[in-house]
């Protein structure tokens, strides 16, 4: 379980967005956890959340504004998330309960992020208004001008090249997870299966010697040995 733990800590995320807070972290049975996060006003912001191992793979979620209104809720689920728009500045809290749950841990991932949608461009400078540019022909405008599409476009595809990271990476995750759980029932049940096996070739063993044994404590040949001999 040890290695399963540090696996699934050692994901690093990529984060380009204004702010973006990222976590993993292990939710005991009964219990429920909660996690802050600062949002500004005139802002998007971004809820994900997965339960990459343990019981059923589900959990309940909950998003509250600093009044302690709701904004994003989930029960019983496997992943999910939301965007939403930050009308109310402030520090949010994001719940996570496995409260009916009574003896499945789950290991779970969620991030908390603010800024840019994943299919927003990043934000550039314009340049076509400053004082540098009102010397440049109408040739070195539009080469301006085509170098920063070019940026929006790369800086576009380095959003969506980090959260296709960042998926591929919790899907290996929670495969890994799945297959090493996998691993311990089939070595625990193949462990079973040889005390089996074992206990039976013992036991006929046990047997087969009880068959030649007799009251005396000597040995006598079986019957048809016998009459033959006779």
């Amino acid at each position: 379980m040890n290695s399963l733990k540090l696996s699934t800590f050692a994901l690093g995320f990529l984060c380009l967005q204004a702010s973006c807070t990222e976590f993993t972290f292990e939710l005991r049975e009964r219990r429920k956890d909660c996690f802050y996060e600062k949002f500004e006003s005139d802002d998007k912001a971004q809820i994900d959340f997965r339960v990459l191992s343990g019981g059923n793979v589900d959990i309940n979620v909950r998003l509250f504004d600093p009044d302690g209104e709701p904004v994003f809720s989930a029960d019983k689920e496997t992943q999910g998330g939301r965007v939403f728009s930050v009308t109310k500045p402030g520090i949010y809290r994001a719940c996570f309960s496995n409260e009916f749950s009574a003896l499945a841990r789950k290991l779970v991932y969620f991030a908390l992020r603010s800024g840019r949608e994943e299919n927003e461009s990043l934000e550039f400078p314009d340049l076509s208004s400053s004082s540098s540019s009102s010397s440049l022909d109408e040739d070195d405008q539009e080469r301006r001008k085509v170098m920063l599409d070019s940026m929006q476009i790369i800086g576009a595809n380095l959003v969506s090249i980090s959260n296709y990271q960042r998926r591929m990476r919790l899907n290996e995750a929670a495969d890994r997870l799945a297959a090493e759980a996998t691993l311990g029932r089939v070595g625990a049940w193949s462990l079973v299966e040889i005390f089996g096996v074992v206990s039976a070739a013992a036991a006929q063993v046990l047997a087969v010697r009880r068959l030649f044994q007799t009251t005396g404590g000597g040995t006598a040949a079986p019957a048809g040995l016998m009459g033959r001999r006779a």
